[in-house]
């Protein structure tokens, strides 16, 4: 077998073919890692420091109505950091007919959430109201990023909504994970209504990023694995909206 790039390689194996060899990369750099440890160089750099075969986390532009934003303003309140030295803050979301708030968190490893946006069936319902979508994408920093790496690796990302790919991993960054596997149980028409819900938004920003310009796109895992919920929740929470994302997807190219 003759020696492949390590695009060929990579979309070989995705093809779910035999390359010339196992491909060698990672999920993804975290920016604490290149800092300090890799002297402050970029994903592509590092990529090339350890001979692997790259696959860069790029995303396109999300280009929203103005009028949709007015009625979505969010307002950031610093709250300086903890006695752990985590800084902490507050967004205030604005709507015509109401707010929603969410607490967050950072350290130089991460960001987590300390308090989720969607709190009750009420603050669902306003923010699947007035939650602005992008009425397009621009695909600029995905084709940059595809002609900087050429064949020496490939491109991946995942259609930015609000969260984690996936619909139940949306769902479980704007509403508790714990509260979301009792609704399975207890209020299991709610939870079916605010994920056909939120995949139909999905699906809008879909359709309306026009041709699909990733080597791979993303979707499920996060709060949708096997780790978190059991099989029979994902078969019948997770599996059915994963499967309509991926027919839009392909439907993109």
């Amino acid at each position: 077998m003759r020696d492949m790039t390590s695009r060929d390689r990579l979309l070989t194996a995705v093809n779910n073919e035999k390359p010339d060899r196992l491909p060698c990369q990672v999920h993804g750099w975290m920016e604490y890692y290149l800092d300090t440890f890799l002297d402050g160089i970029d994903q592509y750099e590092a990529y090339q420091r350890f001979g692997m075969d790259a696959v860069i986390y790029v995303w396109p532009e999300s280009i929203f109505d103005e009028r949709d934003r007015a009625d979505w303003v969010v307002e950031r309140t610093e709250l300086g950091r903890d006695d752990d030295r985590n800084l902490n803050w507050i967004e205030t979301f604005k709507t015509p007919e109401g707010e929603l708030v969410q607490k967050l968190g950072r350290n130089e490893y991460t960001t987590w959430i300390r308090e989720h946006l969607i709190k009750s069936e009420a603050d669902f319902e306003l923010w699947n109201k007035y939650v602005p979508l992008p009425e397009k994408l621009d695909w600029t920093p995905v084709i940059e990023a595809r002609n900087r790496i050429g064949a020496h690796g490939i491109v991946r990302g995942y259609y930015q909504d609000f969260g984690p790919p996936g619909v139940w991993a949306n769902l479980c960054t704007i509403y508790d994970t714990e509260k979301a596997i009792m609704d399975s149980f207890d209020k299991p028409d709610w939870l079916r209504h605010v994920l056909d819900s939120m995949l139909q938004k999905k699906l809008q920003v879909i359709a309306a990023g026009g041709k699909c310009e990733w080597d791979i796109v993303e979707t499920g895992g996060g709060a949708g694995s096997s780790t978190l919920i059991s099989p029979k929740l994902h078969e019948e929470f997770c599996l059915p909206y994963d499967k309509k994302q991926h027919e839009a997807i392909h439907a993109a190219g």
